[in-house]
């Protein structure tokens, strides 16, 4: 066996030897200990949009996943583009991303990891980790992070071969929260303003962060007809 498959083997061992908690927040709990980091999280993603949050280790690693939702911009959307690990530090005078890096700041976040999910040619999403102190992180780390990334692949894969034809695996929909409602929102801002459904999901995620609110919040108000874009005071 090579050092590469003895590293995986024992990696999935930590995980399977963690306790009678659900595996995807094993699988948080060990990456973020094997790459030094202060948490991590398994993020759904589709077609480079965020999709949902399928497990975190703490707080401040679904903010993160929220952050990227509701902007649009990030590392795991970067590393689900790029197909490559994603590293950045953060609070420096030349941003990588704008909004997300004075958010993610603010909640005391120094630096950011994303690896990306792959199984052959699926790729679900991104497991990123992050840090309260500075600083990048040594080969062997993320060597180890692209392992945790490849078993949380291969996992939602397994789940996913539970599930009925055309349907979502149990265990990732209650996992994930798959921001339906969002996207049925922007269906509806889609209709009234007559403009394409991703600039319609802009329009949403400007509004939600120009007036401080949650994204969730401003597409439930769309959806329950509290809120409507094609007025100019935005709301009914």
């Amino acid at each position: 066996m090579n050092n590469g498959a003895s590293r995986r083997l024992l990696l999935l061992r930590r995980v399977l030897a963690g306790g009678p908690a659900p595996a995807f927040d094993q699988l948080c709990r060990v990456t973020a200990e094997v790459t030094g980091t202060t948490g991590a999280s398994i993020v759904l993603l589709e077609r480079g949009v965020v999709t949902g949050l399928l497990a975190s280790s703490d707080a401040v690693a679904s903010q993160l996943e929220a952050l990227e939702h509701l902007l649009g911009e990030g590392p795991a959307v970067d590393a689900h583009e790029q197909g490559a690990v994603v590293q950045a530090e953060l609070g420096s005078d030349e941003p990588r991303y704008n909004a997300y890096e004075h958010q993610a700041v603010s909640l005391g976040v120094a630096t950011v990891a994303a690896f990306p999910m792959r199984v052959g040619l699926v790729r679900p999403g991104v497991v990123c980790t992050y840090r309260d102190t500075p600083g990048a992180l040594e080969p062997d780390q993320v060597s180890d992070g692209a392992i945790m990334a490849e078993l949380a692949a291969q996992s939602v894969l397994l789940a996913q071969t539970e599930a009925s034809p055309g349907q979502l695996a149990h265990e990732l929909e209650i996992g994930a929260d798959l921001h339906a409602i969002v996207h049925q929102a922007a269906g509806m801002v889609a209709v009234q303003l007559e403009i394409p459904l991703t600039l319609a999901l802009v329009r949403l995620r400007a509004h939600a962060f120009g007036s401080d609110q949650p994204l969730r919040n401003v597409a439930e108000a769309v959806v329950d007809r509290r809120l409507r874009f094609d007025d100019d005071a935005d709301e009914v």
